[in-house]
């Protein structure tokens, strides 16, 4: 189950390299050229010998082969038909037609071969691109080339071309392959049919690069290769930008208003749009509309009032003070000291960054939590290790909305703070930042009469606003919300605290003492209000959120603009002015649709007045400045699509979400309501099976067990009993016996390893010889289990069961039993005489009944370690009242290298295939564009690499990308892609197996709960480790 199984692992962009200049006086003539050889220096084939994995039923796998590769004995030459060369636009193209029989080339796979397995590099000074490509998929290969520079090319540059592996092989070209060539001497005279031919060869070429298959999976795109693509067919033959200029159409805005999810793909088909050159008519052109005139999102209220008096026992609200010091519309993070803060900011970048790495299959790392830090200029562990609970009675987090990846604005609330403590140790912070940032300048101004302390940089990368409001300290990274902050305590905006849905929370999750006594404390409290909801989806944030977005891609397109001028011309424009003549670029990359320029530097990366692609300015600053309140009508329309297709899904209110969070055993526990539940919804179909019953969900024990609670009244029982009576015309043949909740479970055990290898779930090279999957899956160590509230109506079930089967399949199946365990007798049911003339089935299902509860499993073992869980167990119906769940999920772990727990990880590792193919061609983007390998091991080149992409290249199998002698992506883990390293699954060196080799137990709970005003869903989710 190697890693490299996982991974389809897609080629490098096509290369660039360079080669020795020869006198640029000389000239050699295309005539001439075209007599020379192409010399064949080296082929490189993989071996024939396959690595082999022996199947072992009874013990962990482990598996360590490297695929290999062995030197041939290359013919002296190849073949070229013809040699071609011209230059044009500051640079030398070339094209070579090859002997599409030759045997080397055929050995090599250049026919047929898929464009994003092969990638060529070219040796030498000189910054160079080559690809090797065949026209309309048929006729004679070819070797195009473009040379940064018009002088002739001397006789003797090499050109390796690398053919990737594909894990696991099935076939001899599946395995890697190099090919080295030297060219013969190449010059050209000025012309224009070379250009566009080689643009679009290596265009294709960037295309099929830049989104690979997977086996079939497809993933992401590489952005910056894809800009590249769509750049190389943008740029005229004669020089000229060939703008196409259209009108961004009322959907495509919408799009760019739509929620949160699809964000990044609206920005990265605006980048598209952006190489290719096509852009926005000038909102001066399509006609202005006051921003006062649309109508937002206009959804009824909760009666808050009202339903806190329903409130069982007259519940009160206990309110922390931070809520009272904090708008209304805000994202709200409470917790009871600095320590809470940083531990649960600490698990969340170990546990789930990783996790959401691999599910997302996101290319890299976003930083956000280090850049936060470091634009509030405080360090979370210094503060909260130094002082705990002595720097503050609380503290609060606010964002001003959820964008935090783009940029948004955060906060820090300090409750009574203990100044003599705090004040040095922020301005140690200050004076570390100053060591690095030189040019921090510090200035205060008065706003409403609070003085506030602003410690800035011009780029934004470093920005505290620090102020004592109303007795509280306040750190925050933008002017406009520390003057919300400010308008709060005047009483000129509505604090969180006076709002009647935080009040209704916090009388069902109350603030000190009280939470103390209701489900063990709490450490935390998470909070998203009516008002936030109705602020980011109002017209204003809507529009300006939009407005962002697009100059978001705008300075991902200038980014991407820089990184192809590195990539074809060796190296990163300087400057702005540098950058302004390149050939891949145009005046209208420096600019913003409304005509604001964007300027750009070769270490800083390009920036505007909307911030840069590592800090975004926050949208809440963006509207403060927004100063004529007018939208066009394309953005008016737009809105109201949004506002219209939102008011139609959430039909009946806008939902508050809030959280409690507590420290528990090394792990948390949060237990989670949101109101209402939006209706139509997947939720319905849950509820007619589930209806009010409610039941105990067990604890996590051994391996995974989901329990779902089955309402006496549910359309499932009543569909399960008509179909019984129509299949056998029994009435017995239903569930007038089930009680109140069905189980399903797989216990963690060596067989559901063995069961994963047998059905290669958890991808590796292919076994040589199959094992018996029957034999392995029979013992695999599945059960279901139900409650029993009428054992004669079960018996009677049985029975029928037995009789419908016999008569309609008589002699097939045979019921007999098995040894019983514990007293309980054991019922095992096995293929029969009448089917013995085929191979006997190795399945036998077994069930037996104990406390209470209908236990079923095809593994005895399995069996007799549910009907001891069940004898230990309360009987189900003595479940507490009180108990409210209705559905759970729960795992537990029985050891540090628990079979379940590696499934788990090889099949992330697979789903992650993509994520690590995007890493390394970001990586591979920024070395070649860069003409250096960045080092992401420092904090520069981390920066550098927001500067230009928004994150960093970071694969999830963990480990690290560099450049080895002959220009190729090295990962130390995987290894290139013409030699993988196959290791064993899961990479324990990840941080992904790190979170799940260290988990101990989790589980999640959902339950419907209140009637009228008050229904709602009420989920929990536990883990320790």
């Amino acid at each position: 189950m190697k890693l490299a199984i996982l991974l389809v692992l897609a080629m490098l962009p096509a290369c660039k390299g360079s080669e020795p200049k020869p006198d640029p006086k000389s000239r050699v003539a295309v005539a001439s050229a075209a007599k020379a050889p192409l010399e064949v220096v080296e082929v490189v084939k993989p071996l024939d010998s396959a690595p082999r994995r022996p199947f072992i039923e009874d013990e962990p796998r482990r598996l360590e082969p490297v695929l290999g590769r062995s030197k041939v004995s290359p013919p002296a030459s190849l073949t070229v038909a013809r040699l071609t060369a011209e230059t044009a636009q500051g640079a030398l193209y070339a094209v070579t037609d090859l002997d599409a029989v030759d045997p080397t080339l055929v050995a090599f796979g250049v026919q047929g071969m898929g464009a994003d397995r092969l990638d060529c590099r070219v040796g030498g000074k000189r910054p160079a691109f080559a690809v090797l490509f065949t026209e309309n998929f048929s006729g004679p290969p070819k070797l195009a080339l473009r040379f940064a520079g018009e002088t002739p090319v001397a006789a003797g540059l090499s050109v390796t071309c690398d053919r990737a592996a594909v894990v696991p092989v099935r076939e001899p070209t599946d395995q890697g392959a190099t090919l080295i060539l030297k060219l013969p001497a190449i010059a050209g005279e000025a012309g224009k049919t070379l250009l566009p031919k080689v643009h679009a060869a290596i265009a294709d070429h960037l295309d099929a690069r830049a989104s690979p298959s997977f086996g079939g999976q497809r993933g992401g795109r590489d952005a910056v290769l894809s800009f590249a693509a769509h750049r190389l067919r943008a740029v005229g033959t004669d020089g000229s930008d060939d703008l196409q200029q259209g009108r961004v159409g009322r959907s495509d805005l919408a799009d760019l208003m739509a929620l949160y999810t699809g964000l990044t793909s609206v920005e990265e088909a605006l980048q598209t749009d952006r190489a290719l050159r096509l852009r926005a008519v000038s909102a001066a052109s399509t006609g202005a509309v006051s921003l006062a005139s649309l109508k937002g999102v206009s959804l009824p209220a909760h009666p808050w009032a009202q339903m806190l008096s329903e409130l069982p026992g007259k519940a009160k609200p206990i309110v922390e003070p931070l809520a009272y010091a904090v708008p209304a519309d805000i994202l709200y993070l409470h917790f009871v000291d600095l320590r809470s803060l940083s531990a649960l900011a600490r698990d969340v970048e170990e546990w789930l960054t990783p996790f959401v790495h691999a599910v997302e299959g996101a290319p890299g790392a976003y930083d956000v939590s280090t850049r936060y830090e470091q634009q509030l200029i405080v360090q979370r562990t210094g503060l909260s290790e130094t002082f705990g609970h002595l720097a503050a009675k609380g503290v609060a987090l606010v964002a001003g909305d959820p964008l935090l990846r783009e940029g948004t604005d955060v906060s820090l609330l300090f409750e009574n703070p203990n100044l003599a403590l705090i004040e040095p140790t922020l301005e140690g912070f200050v004076a570390q930042a100053r060591k690095r940032r030189p040019d921090l300048a510090v200035s205060t101004t008065s706003v409403a009469g609070v003085e506030v302390r602003i410690t800035s940089t011009a780029d934004g990368e470093l920005s505290q606003h620090r102020a004592i409001v109303g007795g509280r300290l306040i750190l925050s990274n933008s002017a406009a919300a520390m003057a919300r902050f400010i308008q709060v305590a005047a009483g000129e905006l509505p604090s969180l605290a006076s709002q009647g849905d935080f009040q209704y929370f916090r009388a069902v999750y109350p603030h000190g003492p009280h939470a103390a006594a209701a489900a063990g404390g709490e450490d935390g409290f998470v909070f998203m209000s009516d008002a936030f909801v109705g602020k980011v989806t109002g017209a204003a944030f809507k529009i300006m959120l939009a407005r962002r977005t697009a100059a978001r891609a705008d300075l991902r397109a200038l980014g991407s603009t820089a990184l192809t001028h590195g990539l074809f011309e060796g190296g990163l424009p300087s400057d702005r002015t540098a950058l302004s003549h390149s050939p891949f670029a145009s005046a209208l990359d420096l600019k913003h649709d409304d005509g604001r320029e964007l300027s750009y530097d070769a270490q800083t990366g390009p920036r505007s007045a909307f911030g840069t692609l590592a800090h975004m300015v926050p949208v809440t600053d963006l509207l403060a400045a927004w100063k004529d309140r007018t939208v066009t009508r394309a953005e008016s329309e737009a809105y109201e699509e949004f506002q219209t297709g939102y008011q139609q899904y959430w039909r009946a209110f806008i939902d508050p979400i809030g959280v409690r969070i507590k420290r528990r055993d090394g792990g948390w526990a949060l237990d989670a309501r949101m109101l209402p539940l939006i209706e139509r919804t997947e939720y319905d179909e849950l509820l007619e099976i589930t209806g009010s019953q409610t039941i105990a969900a067990p604890a996590p024990d051994d391996g995974l067990l989901w329990q779902l609670a089955v309402a006496r009244d549910s359309k499932m029982r009543r569909k399960i009993d008509q179909t019984g009576r129509a299949f056998g015309g029994r009435a017995e043949l239903g569930l007038q016996w089930l009680g109140d909740w069905v189980r399903v479970g797989l216990l963690d055990r060596n067989a559901v390893w063995d069961a994963n290898m047998a059905l290669n779930k958890v991808r590796s090279i292919e076994f040589p010889e199959r094992p018996n999957r029957d034999s392995i899956l029979g013992r695999l160590p599945v059960f279901a289990e139900a409650h029993v509230a009428d054992g004669l109506a079960l018996a009677a079930t049985l029975t029928a069961v037995r009789i419908f089967v016999e008569q309609a399949a008589a002699g097939m199946v045979e019921w007999g039993s098995d040894e019983p365990h514990a007293g309980i007798p054991i019922v095992q049911v096995t293929q029969g005489r009448a089917a013995s003339a085929g191979p006997a089935s190795p399945f036998t299902l077994r069930y037996a009944i104990a406390n209470g509860v209908l236990i079923l499993g095809l593994s005895r073992a399995a069996l007799v370690s549910r009907i001891d869980a069940a004898i230990s167990q309360a009987r189900p119906e003595t479940a507490a009242a009180a108990d409210t769940t209705q559905v759970s999920l729960s795992y537990a772990r029985r050891t540090a290298d628990a079979p379940l727990a590696r499934i788990f990880a090889g099949l992330l590792e697979e789903l992650s295939a993509p994520a690590h193919f995007l890493a390394r061609s970001t990586y591979e983007d920024l070395s070649r564009g860069f003409a250096e390998a960045p080092d992401f091991e420092t904090a520069a080149g981390r920066r550098r690499a927001l500067a230009f992409l928004g994150f960093v290249p970071q694969s999830p199998f963990g480990g690290s990308f560099s450049v080895d002698g002959q220009g190729r992506t090295v990962h130390d883990v995987v290894g290139t892609e013409v030699e993988v390293r196959v290791d064993q699954s899961p990479i324990t060196r990840t941080e992904l197996w790190a979170f799940l080799s260290a988990l101990s137990t989790a589980h999640a709970t959902l339950a419907f709960e209140g009637e009228g005003n008050h229904r709602g869903l009420h989920t929990t989710f536990t883990f320790t480790r």
